[in-house]
């Protein structure tokens, strides 16, 4: 009997980077034809449109959330401790992306697998293949 593995088919949802799909970043093997929950709904159906008027390197975009004013972020900062607390430089999609969808239009990456978000990865949690 053949073993019938529907997981030779998994990919992670940013391994070719070429566009996103909120269906395929909730499902957790990258199968479902369905939505199932709301969030993934939410993102399927609504428009975004990212900011034209930014004028930046995508390449070179820095947002720093619950720091020190005082502290500044290095080349390789990446899991460095500052003032007992882990920095994460994640990448900006918004810009590079197409089809790129923000977490709080229900798309996006974040969350964490352990509190059953489908959503999660990046940089601090990165996509495994299912087991």
């Amino acid at each position: 009997m053949a073993e019938d593995n529907t997981f030779d088919n998994w990919v992670s949802l940013f391994s070719h980077r070429g566009s996103y799909d909120p269906l395929r970043a909730g499902s957790i093997d990258g199968t479902d034809s369905l939505a199932h929950d709301r969030a993934v709904i939410r993102a399927m159906t609504s428009r975004y449109k990212p900011n034209t008027l930014v004028a930046t390197d995508p390449n070179r975009t820095l947002f720093i959330g619950r720091l020190n004013p005082k502290t500044t972020e290095g080349k390789d900062a990446n899991k460095m401790m500052i003032d007992s607390s882990e920095i994460i430089v994640e990448h900006e999609y918004e810009r590079k992306l197409k089809g790129w969808i923000p977490r709080r239009l229900g798309g996006g990456i974040g969350g964490k697998k352990e509190s059953g978000q489908l959503r999660f990865g990046g940089r601090d949690r990165p996509f495994r293949r299912p087991m």
